[in-house]
């Protein structure tokens, strides 16, 4: 069944779903009907108050802006570029909400926004999908900026236009809170092209994750991105990094769970801003996946894992905080390295070392670095190992080696 709205020159004209007298027919909707507000009058105010009913979906206006009041529920929604989501309001959808390249309002921007505005909160159960459009030459998140501070949850994200970034943010300083489920943020599987599918600009954006995810997408990051490693049910999460991450962003890693870098060829992580990690967070670094060009800090309770081994590169000088950790996986006759690349580290004389799950060493055990702080040509740092045993790191040809059976690098100067 279609419903259609008639919110103006109706009597009532409350804007309530739930009073028949607004509806064609003088019939309330109920279950499984499909709202066409199909509104005559601009700036009108629609109160969703049923809040237990699963409708099929909603069609917005051709014409005019709306604003949400109540809480929203539907199984699918396309096109909500006149929606603004109020104060305290909510737009539950269950399936996909979904940015078609054709909206069909006359108006070329429409195609550029999934919603006008949000102070409330978005929960999609699916995905935020956004369908290719060769009219578009960048597409985002809100329409009205200014103000909007309300939540995006979605199981993921997915941009099928190859010829357009979707930016996370928006301008105004605006910040913009994400959290993303198991979908993560990927790209059309046709898609081939090198173009950053995601973006953060003129604004700051926190993705938390609600589910393990993958950033299997390339973003560009020009304004302050952080994620948050933390679920709302107090869990750690774990972000993985697929494909290239650039941009001169401030990038911070926090919460209590970890953020895997595992990016490589022209899809590594080339990012020019500086990179922290704090609360309980783990960055992990797979061998040969390269991170560059900004400096690392590494602050207390963080750990900084290589968990696999063989060598990785930094390309920016590495901050080892009191409290912090590195992780380290030796086996076999395999050796491990942190390559400096000639940048500075620096390390507090209690910065602890573990050795992860597969090691040769018990990975429950700490061991702690108790000298060594900012190491150079012919500095030594000792290394105390459980049961009596010592083991000795020292600064042999610029490279930080330990002398214990077996070893770990970390090149410095």
């Amino acid at each position: 069944m279609s419903m259609s709205a008639r919110l103006h020159g109706q009597v009532p004209p409350d804007g309530k779903i739930s009073t028949p007298g607004n509806w064609a027919g003088w019939t309330t909707p109920g279950a499984g009907d499909t709202l066409d507000l199909a509104l005559v009058a601009a700036d009108s105010i629609i109160t969703a108050d049923m809040p237990d009913v699963v409708f099929a979906t909603v069609i917005s206006p051709d014409t005019c802006f709306y604003t949400l009041n109540g809480e929203l529920h539907v199984d699918a929604i396309t096109n909500t570029f006149r929606m603004a989501v109020n104060t305290g309001a909510k737009l539950k959808v269950d399936g996909d909400l979904v940015l078609t390249g054709d909206c069909g309002y006359g108006d070329v921007r429409a195609n550029h926004y999934v919603l006008a505005k949000n102070l409330g909160s978005v929960e999609v159960g699916g995905s935020l999908i956004l369908e290719a459009d060769s009219t578009c030459s960048d597409r985002t998140l809100l329409y009205y900026w200014a103000g909007s501070t309300g939540t995006f949850k979605v199981g993921g994200v997915e941009n099928r236009d190859e010829s357009s970034a979707f930016c996370l943010c928006g301008n105004h300083a605006t910040q913009i809170k994400w959290l993303i489920g198991a979908g993560g943020m990927r790209r059309s599987a046709a898609t081939t092209t090198g173009f950053s599918t995601y973006a953060a600009a003129n604004g700051e954006v926190t993705l938390q994750a609600y589910a393990d995810f993958e950033v299997a997408a390339p973003v560009s990051a020009t304004s302050n991105i952080k994620f948050d490693t933390t679920a709302p049910d107090g869990s750690g999460k774990t972000i993985i990094v697929k494909r290239c991450f650039e941009g001169s962003a401030a990038v911070t890693v926090t919460g209590s769970g970890k953020m895997i870098v595992d990016s490589t060829g022209n899809g590594t992580w080339t990012a020019t801003g500086a990179l922290a990690v704090s609360g309980t967070a783990t960055l992990a670094i797979n061998p040969g996946k390269l991170l560059t060009n900004g400096a690392i800090t590494m602050s207390d309770g963080t750990t900084l894992e290589v968990p696999e081994s063989g060598t990785v590169a930094l390309g920016g000088n590495l901050t080892l905080a009191s409290g912090s950790t590195l992780a380290f996986k030796l086996e076999g006759s395999s050796e491990t390295t942190l390559d400096m690349n000639g940048k500075a580290l620096t390390a507090s004389e209690s910065v602890n070392i573990k050795f992860a799950e597969g090691s040769l060493f018990a990975p429950d055990k700490a061991y702690t670095l108790v000298s060594g702080a900012n190491l150079a040509e012919g500095d030594e740092a000792k290394f105390a190992l459980p049961e009596g045993n010592r083991g000795t790191l020292s600064v042999v040809e610029g490279n930080l080696v330990y002398t214990a059976p077996k070893y770990f690098y970390i090149k410095v100067k």
